[in-house]
């Protein structure tokens, strides 16, 4: 009997979170048996009472399991009842994340770093948002009342597709002040404004490849990202975007080395993306500082990009991935490009409930990222920002989204302001455009 099987589950639990994943589990595999149920007005009635008695047996207790609660959870699943059991365990799961919800961190300290597995358990991060941007869209929970889903835990998809999802919680607090009340600005910087001023190294690869893109003038390159940086610092910027394959590897190496961490107040630098060869395998590498921490964030793209005029970009990875980052009430990830266009990659994303979610592309078609950065910024109450070089096809240097109502995305056009610039995003204010196109005429 499945019920029996669920039961099990618990009586083996360790803790909380245990407890948590074994419930939203079973609620997983009856959620349409859940959703059936729920439109009884009974059982609706019975779910808020078993809800609040779950919220009293689990408040003021710690992310231990106790013996007593153990049993009354036993106890309460294994009664004869006119209640279906869904609809208890469903009750349960929400009284206790109502209660300890919050604690659910504790669990995830250890190990730092941990491989994202099928109907594993998932740490829901919340920013305080409303303090940042005031009014709020309705809440995902609203949108999408799923049975297997809390407000501060849900599982990892079941079939996750021989994707390899890291989850990494070596970044403490850091995260934590990257947005407040005074300080919310995003910044994208943009170096180049064609295709011109970059190209593709050919003498040791395949006519047909799109490998070793980079800047044709290294060290005027060097001097507009310097400038670039400075502006973004002077407005006050704490996250600060480059665009895709605006440095080559090198130049990357030397900015990780000068720079150690971020200037003030920048709180984060995605430094763009670079093409690298490891072993013998071409790759396309997104790094990123993060003040107080000397290793950089970093991020292989995973999906290959066919462009007609210009070949096939040799870059793949044999088992398509990402990181998401948690840290002082936020989760991030950065991707690459294509990455973000992949619709299980986003899928990915609603299902983890990442918070921030930075996107260095170079695409001559930013179509898609206008639909699909406000999508998920809206549905998920997350913040997209994707940043484009060079913006001569696509007529789009940027898409910014944010979860609050009203105007929530802008897109930020090309014509009429070439690069190199860098666009200042204030959610809730609107975005302005710093023109040093005329400096590095």
């Amino acid at each position: 009997m499945e019920i029996e099987v669920l039961c099990s589950k618990i009586e083996k639990a360790k803790d909380i979170v245990d407890l948590a994943a074994a419930l939203l589990l079973f609620c997983r595999q009856h959620e349409m048996d859940y959703r059936g149920a729920a439109n009884q007005e009974s059982n609706r009635e019975a779910e808020a009472f078993l809800s609040q008695a779950a919220h009293e047996w689990f408040e003021k207790r710690s992310e231990e399991l106790d013996p007593d609660n153990r049993d009354r959870v036993l106890k309460t699943l294994r009664e004869d009842s006119e209640v279906p059991w869904v609809i208890r365990a469903r009750a349960i799961a929400v009284g206790l994340d109502r209660a300890l919800g919050r604690r659910f961190y504790g669990r995830f300290r250890e190990p730092e770093v941990q491989r994202l597995k099928p109907d594993s358990p998932v740490l829901v991060t919340r920013p305080p948002l409303k303090e940042i941007l005031g009014s709020l869209n309705a809440p995902p929970e609203r949108l999408d009342p799923r049975a297997d889903r809390l407000p501060n835990l849900r599982l990892a998809p079941s079939d996750l597709h021989h994707f390899e999802i890291d989850l990494d919680f070596r970044l403490q607090d850091r995260l934590g002040p990257i947005l407040d009340k005074e300080n919310q600005v995003f910044v994208t910087c943009h170096p180049n404004d064609s295709l011109k001023e970059l190209f593709a190294r050919n003498d040791d690869t395949p006519a047909d490849s799109f490998f070793w893109f980079q800047p044709k003038d290294a060290e005027r390159q060097d001097r507009i990202v310097r400038a670039l940086l400075e502006r973004a610092v002077a407005a006050g910027a704490s996250v600060v975007l480059f665009p895709e394959l605006c440095l080559e590897s090198g130049a990357a190496r030397r900015w990780l080395e000068e720079l150690q961490s971020p200037p003030p107040p920048i709180r984060l630098l995605v430094a763009g993306s670079h093409h690298e060869e490891v072993n013998g395998r071409r790759r396309n590498q997104a790094l990123a500082l993060l003040r107080g921490r000397k290793e950089p964030l970093r991020h292989w793209k995973s999906f290959r990009y066919v462009d007609k005029e210009l070949g096939r970009e040799d870059i793949h990875e044999d088992a398509p991935g990402f990181t998401v980052y948690f840290s002082g009430g936020w989760s991030l990830a950065i991707l690459i490009c294509k990455d973000f266009l992949v619709e299980r990659v986003r899928q990915m994303l609603e299902a983890m409930a990442v918070n921030l979610v930075l996107v260095p592309s170079m695409t001559g078609s930013a179509t898609p990222f206008e639909g699909f950065v406000p999508m998920l910024a809206q549905t998920h109450q997350a913040f997209v920002i994707m940043a484009n070089s060079p913006a001569e096809e696509s007529g789009v240097h940027a898409v910014f989204s944010y979860p609050a109502k009203g105007t929530v995305s802008s897109k930020v056009p090309a014509r009429g302001f070439g690069a190199p610039g860098l666009c200042v995003h204030r959610p809730g204010h609107g975005w302005s455009w710093v023109d040093l196109s005329e400096i590095f005429d």
